[in-house]
Order: structure tokens, then C-alpha cells, then sequence
């Protein structure tokens, strides 16, 4: 397909999501999705499926609408015809329906869901769009031709879903519940491919816009074009995956980790409940999450705390980064701070404009080396390692009296510095051929996250 060809699909995919604007929206979704969202557990290779992003409208009657978009490679180390890559375009609309009814004290809910539409794969020019955020990340770009030339293909594609979940109340908590689901999604694309998966989950809910889950599940994904990539990426996508799904008012954050393969991705993003189904609520910070950035370090930084009195909060951390060793081989290190302690806030946070803050935590810092095994056509693990750390941090939370809020929650800016010890000595001595980063015994350290607190 030529270019202009690529123009007008393009034009009228995005004519198609616009629809559901004319009527009243329920809610509309997006996050930019990367495997850079490792949180620790999958690693980044930056390969196989490597940056999308995923939009989604759900309309109040029950009609939904999805576009997924993912740029997928195959580096030269680990391809005999010397890498390659294609651009996945994903549309579905549908139908959804929820039916609800109590069992003991206990509420259940089981959605069905069903949608049409179709897959474009091959040359979309998502190869400019990840090599334009290299160069401003200043990370050697990704230079590899497309499986099929110029040529793009689209294939019919329905889905089908199903969820059955269970909402109990929580004996401590007033406005929250905790449920478990149990789901299975099965995705078929004529000629291209199909998906099926199952999976549980155990999380918490506070409304329709305070929500925060773990899933685990089975996948089984199969490619039926006989394309090579697109058969490593089934491959890689297949058999036991974590999933992590939350959200805070209009912040969402997604991620999946496959654990047969190592490989996974995810992202934050913004989801918006239209005005007419707001719920106004007062002003509340009984549970909190933080998304950030630590420098020097330039890793993401999350946390969830849970109020224990007006000045004690339980906190709970995960940071996370990655390095690259080695070109030829595409060498990679990850590494991830787990940590859990308590906050103190010396005054009453409702009362100010900021609050001063000191936490105290204690956990373990993983250090993980990947590479590709040209001799066995594969990704290895070369090096993995924890050792025990112990962090201190100070700071101020802005906006702490709850002035900045939508639907209920309270939006705040966290400033902070902190010091982390965490004994590393024989680390690099374990690694004969990398030079590890970020491995120091002491390491000092400012972050900068977004706050969102809402009532449990």
C-alpha cells in the first residue's frame, strides 16, 4: 500500500473513533504503552513488541471502541536475515453488557462483550516515531527494514470477552470494597493470528475512579501468517504473565510481564468520566499513589500509602531503571528498588498549603544483566542479584490541603531527597564483561512525582 493509501486508513480509523463524541461518553482512555515499564519484574530489551499506545471509548449504552498501536522489532543479533520489524494497527468496536446480582453479602457482576473489526499490519511509519524519541532520549536508534517491504496488510478480527467478579466489603475501610474476578478474552484475526487467555485477579475499589489490582494469568498466543517476527513475538507472549491495573482519577497505569519469556510492557496514561456521571466527593487522603522520576538516576518511581492516623501513613515503593551495556549483543541492565516503611507528616496536612514529610523504608535492590545468545538464538539471563537496602527521604507534598481536585480526588506534587544504602561491593565483581550502573553503596538522589489521594 502507498503512502497516501496509509494516509487514508489512517484518516479513516480516526474518523471512526471520533463517532462516540457526537453522544454522551462514559469514558475515554489512553496510555502510551512501552516495554520500558519493567517494573522490576520483565526486562527491557527494546525489541519484540516494543511501544504502542491504546485508546479506548465506552460509551454509556453499552457500545465500546479500541485502537491498539504497536511498533514490533527484531534486532539483527537474534534474526539470520538480519532484524526486521512491522507496525501493528488494531481497531475493534462492540458491545458490552453487565449483569448484576447479589449472592449472600457479597455482590457479583458478569460482563460479556463482543466486538468486530480488523487488524492493519506491515509499514504504518512507526519506525520515525520510535527513532524520533531515541534522538531525544539520546538512544542509538533502531534502524531495520520492514518484513514485507512497503506492502500493508489488514485481516478481519472479532473479540470476545467474558469477567465474572465478586465485591465484598471491606470490615476497617468505609468507602472501599476489595473484589476478585475471574476473566478470559479470546481475540481471533483471520490469516493473522489468535489470542486466548484467562486470568484472576485480587484488588481494591473506592467508586469508579479509585481502583488498584493484580492479576495473574495464562496466555496462549499463536501467529498464523508465517511471519517469522510475528511468530517470536506469539512465542514470547505465550504462558504465565502478572498483570498490574490501577487507577487514580484521571491517571491510569497498566502493565504486563510475561514470566516464561522475561518480556513485558506497560504505561500511564489519562482516563476521563464524562461530566453527566461525576460523583463529587469531599476532600480525602486515606490512600495515596505517587508516580515520578528520580534523578540522577532517571528511574520511575511508584508508591502506595495507606493512612494510618493524621500523621502516620504504611508506604510501599517500586523504582526502576535500565542501562545499555552493549551494542552488539544488545546487553541491557535492569534494576528495580523494592521497598516498604512508614511516612511521617510532622503537621496536619489539611491545613496547609504544604506539608513536610520524612519516610523511613527497608527492602532489596535487584541488578539484572540481559543479552542475545547469538550460538542459541535466544535472550540470556547473564547476571541477577539482590542485595538488602535501607532508605532515608525528606521532603514537601504542595497542594496538601486537598485545593487541587476532581470527582472526589485530591492532586498533589511531591519534592524529595533521599539516601539510600544498599551494600554493592561485590556486584561488579560478579560481572566480567559489563560495567555496571547505579550499583554504588551509597546512593543520594531527588525525586519528583505526582500525588493522587482519595478516601478508603
Amino acid at each position: 500500500m502507498r503512502k497516501s493509501g496509509r494516509a487514508t486508513v489512517c484518516i479513516l480509523v480516526l474518523s471512526l473513533l471520533l463517532l462516540p463524541l457526537s453522544a454522551r461518553i462514559l469514558d475515554i482512555s489512553y496510555i502510551t504503552l512501552n516495554d520500558a515499564m519493567t517494573v522490576g519484574i520483565a526486562q527491557n530489551a527494546d525489541d519484540l513488541r516494543s511501544y504502542g499506545a491504546l485508546l479506548t471509548f465506552a460509551h454509556s449504552s453499552g457500545f465500546l471502541f479500541q485502537i491498539e498501536a504497536a511498533g514490533l522489532t527484531m534486532r539483527d543479533s537474534l534474526d539470520a536475515e538480519g532484524g526486521s520489524r512491522y507496525d501493528e494497527l488494531l481497531f475493534d468496536g462492540g458491545y458490552a453488557h453487565t449483569f448484576s446480582f447479589p449472592v449472600s453479602s457479597v455482590a457479583a457482576d458478569y460482563r460479556i462483550s463482543g466486538s468486530l473489526g480488523f487488524v492493519l499490519a506491515g509499514n504504518l511509519g512507526f519506525q520515525s516515531v520510535q527513532n524520533t524519541w531515541h534522538e531525544i532520549s539520546d538512544i542509538p536508534l533502531v534502524d531495520l527494514p520492514y518484513c514485507q517491504g512497503d506492502v500493508l496488510t489488514w485481516y478481519p478480527r472479532l473479540v470476545e470477552e467474558q469477567r465474572l467478579s465478586f465485591s465484598f466489603p471491606v470490615p476497617w475501610f468505609q468507602q472501599t470494597s476489595g473484589y476478585v474476578s475471574v476473566s478470559q478474552a479470546f481475540a481471533y484475526a483471520v490469516g493473522y493470528g489468535y489470542d486466548l487467555s484467562i486470568q484472576s485477579s485480587l484488588g481494591q475499589k473506592a467508586g469508579k475512579r479509585q481502583n488498584l489490582s493484580l492479576g495473574i494469568g495464562y496466555d496462549v498466543s499463536r501467529s498464523l501468517d508465517e511471519v517469522p517476527l510475528h511468530e517470536k513475538i506469539a512465542e514470547s507472549e505465550s504462558g504465565v504473565y502478572l498483570h498490574l491495573d490501577g487507577r487514580m482519577g484521571i491517571i491510569e497505569i497498566l502493565m504486563r510481564a510475561h514470566l516464561s519469556s522475561g518480556t513485558g510492557w506497560g504505561g500511564v496514561g489519562f482516563h476521563v468520566t464524562s461530566p453527566e456521571r461525576e460523583l463529587s466527593g469531599a476532600y480525602a487522603d486515606d490512600f495515596s499513589i505517587s508516580i515520578g522520576l528520580t534523578a540522577p538516576q532517571k528511574a520511575m518511581a511508584l508508591s502506595v500509602s495507606y493512612d494510618l492516623n493524621d500523621r502516620l501513613r504504611l508506604l510501599f515503593s517500586n523504582s526502576f531503571d535500565d542501562y545499555i551495556l552493549g551494542l552488539s549483543d544488545n546487553s541491557r541492565q535492569n534494576i528495580s528498588w523494592w521497598q516498604a516503611g512508614v511516612q511521617w507528616h510532622p503537621f496536619t496536612k489539611e491545613r496547609w498549603l504544604f506539608s513536610p514529610f520524612g519516610s523511613l523504608t527497608a527492602g532489596f535492590r535487584r541488578v539484572s544483566v540481559f543479552s542475545d545468545d547469538l550460538s542459541l538464538g535466544r535472550r540470556m539471563r547473564d547476571f541477577d542479584a539482590f542485595t538488602p537496602l535501607v532508605n532515608a527521604e525528606a521532603g514537601i507534598l504542595l497542594f496538601s490541603d486537598g485545593r487541587v481536585q476532581m470527582q472526589g480526588i485530591s492532586y498533589g506534587l511531591e519534592c524529595a531527597a533521599g539516601l539510600l544504602f544498599s551494600p554493592s561491593e561485590h556486584l561488579q565483581e560478579s560481572v566480567e564483561l559489563y560495567s555496571l550502573e547505579a550499583v554504588n553503596t551509597y546512593e543520594t538522589y531527588v525525586r519528583i512525582g505526582l500525588s493522587m489521594s482519595g478516601a478508603l
